[in-house]
């Protein structure tokens, strides 16, 4: 499909939305750190029994994992020098061990929904999804960490079903389509070859290449510094001109009053502190349009189908902190 722009944008407007639902999500519990109203200067040792007591559905909070939790937070303060158990930070201290607790019985709501309705999260999934960062391979054998992670892997597994249900008929796409028309207008779009590079004198070798009778194709792979494209004869796809190099009057210039089929000069493209020097092959240049309702319909279905998605991923969130907790 030529359209990719509106299909990343689209892509891009649900991955927002999704983020700021589950940034406020955590927040909303995180904010109980600082923002609760008991102030009873506990001790951890007897907030840790308190917190062993507490029953959520099946589940009992485990005492020890708050106080390591506790222990965590307290020496994050200790490196920017505040002792969070001093006398004057009383208040502050005993918000913050409520705040630890409600964080603690949501997570633990968490793992009895995904318990009563079938997302199940094992060991190697956890691992799994640690180690996609290498930094992360240290923490094997942190349950802090991990259980952080379950719970992300849980909310994941929620939302994914969710989808998966979600039903979008044809009348919907075609309100969409026809209530949201900057969507599918696109400016002049060209299918183009490129090769890129840094310096002048690279993109002088690679001038001269072509001018010897090298294929364009050959002589990108060879000579292109933009290794993603490179490697396909430095295919760039279709893409609009005035939004590749939007800063570049030059660019967009020789773009339109390219011949198709044959390559440019050199163009230079400023960014910045430092240039990008451009040679391009021009194989389609594609007026002004709209994008016909036929082409756009799946990426319409897709993004309707996670907007959909969302709505009832923040109903669960709502009906999981309503979970029983047993103080």
């Amino acid at each position: 499909m030529i359209y990719n722009q509106i299909r990343n944008y689209l892509k891009e407007v649900i991955s927002v939305r999704k983020r700021i639902l589950f940034i406020s999500l955590a927040l909303l519990i995180t904010l109980s750190l600082i923002g609760c109203s008991q102030t009873t200067n506990n001790s951890v040792e007897n907030y840790s029994k308190k917190v062993a007591n507490i029953k959520v559905g099946e589940q009992k909070l485990d005492g020890n994992e708050f106080s390591n939790r506790l222990e965590i937070i307290k020496n994050f303060w200790d490196e920017v020098g505040i002792d969070i158990t001093a006398k004057d930070q009383g208040e502050f201290y005993d918000k913050l061990l409520n705040g630890l607790k409600e964080k603690m019985i949501h997570e633990a709501q968490m793992k009895q929904y995904a318990k009563e309705n079938g997302f199940y999260v094992d060991r190697s999934e956890i691992i799994n999804k640690l180690e996609e960062n290498e930094d992360n391979k240290g923490y094997k054998n942190d349950t802090f960490v991990l259980g952080q992670i379950e719970i992300e892997i849980i909310k994941d597994k929620i939302y994914e079903s969710l989808i998966t249900k979600a039903e979008v008929t044809d009348k919907e796409i075609e309100d969409f389509y026809k209530e949201n028309p900057h969507f599918f207008e696109t400016g002049e779009l060209a299918t183009a070859k490129m090769i890129l590079n840094f310096s002048k004198e690279k993109s002088e070798e690679a001038l001269k290449a072509l001018q010897a009778g090298e294929k364009f194709e050959e002589v990108a792979k060879k000579h292109s510094e933009d290794q993603e494209t490179a490697e396909h004869g430095g295919d760039f796809g279709t893409f609009e001109i005035g939004s590749m190099f939007p800063d570049s009057e030059e660019f967009q210039n020789k773009m339109r009053n390219a011949k198709i089929g044959e390559y440019t000069d050199i163009i230079t493209v400023e960014m910045g502190s430092y240039n990008v020097y451009v040679i391009a092959l021009v194989e389609e240049i594609i007026p002004n349009s709209t994008i016909p309702l036929e082409d756009a319909k799946e990426d319409i279905r897709y993004f309707l189908k996670e907007e959909k998605a969302l709505q009832e991923f923040d109903k669960i969130m709502n009906e999981v902190m309503k979970i029983k907790v047993q103080e």
